[in-house]
């Protein structure tokens, strides 16, 4: 069971001599470790940032708490004092493997983190195939639809505007008929990459349909709205070379943002029918255009 190198690896317990101990056996294994970090507060978890925590049972539930809280998702070994009393939460989306301390050994040890830092992998890969579109790398419809109620709950609460953009890329299909399905789903890749390339780490792009997706701007308002779409379209109208073949991307974007609500009325779902029917104004205009209503 092979697995690539730890960046660093965060001790949490309430025993400088468990601290101690683990901080020695970490370094007889042969594991790749770039570092460990000891944790004397929940607040250095965030800090520090260590891609796996090995906290001791007392210490967990307040680790749970704190990453619950960050919405960050990590593995975690926890060393419990035996083997049938540690019961993980429910809904819980951490990673977790459990180490009866009593039995630890240098190779128990370096086994139970390969174990559980290969099916924290694991999980990984099988939520972006369950979120994100296989093809693309966008998020897809259920992931879409998820942030859209996260943050227009945030929106509310904090009296921020939201914005929300509805892609539907122009003579799709003859592209796909005249150079084939290949051309096209390339052309889908490159799309996605061009509209990321312009995004922040916050926004969220989706793939709603075959050749329809959605952009989530969270606190944007319309007059920032406008000059992103302005951007956005700027960005898009740079030819695509493919093979000896250049082809333009070309699309309707309808837009929308709540600073024109009363403030964050709207659904998930009334939000996006805005922009769609936002995108077929913007079908008037030969070649890639916006309209914001």
């Amino acid at each position: 069971m092979n697995i690539q190198k730890i960046r660093q690896i965060g001790i949490f317990t309430e025993s400088e001599n468990i601290t101690a101990w683990l901080e020695c056996t970490l370094k007889l294994t042969s594991l790749s470790i770039e570092g460990t970090c000891v944790i004397t507060k929940t607040s250095q978890i965030d800090k520090l940032s260590p891609s796996l925590l090995i906290v001791s049972e007392s210490k967990f539930r307040i680790t749970y708490n704190y990453l619950r809280k960050l919405n960050k998702l990590l593995p975690v070994l926890v060393l419990t004092k035996d083997f049938n009393g540690f019961s993980v939460p429910n809904s819980c989306k951490l990673t977790i493997d459990i180490l009866p301390l009593h039995a630890a050994t240098i190779g128990l040890v370096e086994h139970s983190i390969k174990a559980v830092f290969q099916d924290f992998k694991l999980n990984q890969e099988l939520t972006k195939l369950a979120h994100y579109d296989a093809l693309t790398g966008a998020a897809n419809r259920l992931l879409f639809q998820d942030r859209c109620k996260q943050v227009l709950k945030m929106a509310k609460r904090n009296k921020r505007p939201v914005s929300l953009l509805y892609f539907d890329l122009d003579d799709f299909k003859p592209i796909n008929d005249t150079y084939g399905h290949d051309i096209g789903d390339e052309l889908l890749k490159r799309f996605v990459k061009m509209v990321l390339s312009v995004c922040r780490e916050t926004d969220t792009l989706a793939r709603l349909g075959g050749d329809e997706f959605a952009l989530l701007l969270p606190d944007t308002a319309e007059s920032e709205l406008t000059l992103f779409c302005k951007k956005l379209v700027r960005c898009l109208a740079e030819k695509q070379q493919f093979n000896d073949q250049q082809i333009e991307i070309k699309c309707s974007i309808g837009a929308v943002s709540t600073s024109r609500e009363e403030h964050i009325t709207l659904i998930p779902q009334k939000l996006i029918k805005k922009a769609d029917q936002a995108v077929y104004r913007a079908k008037d205009v030969d070649g890639t255009s916006f309209v914001i209503i």
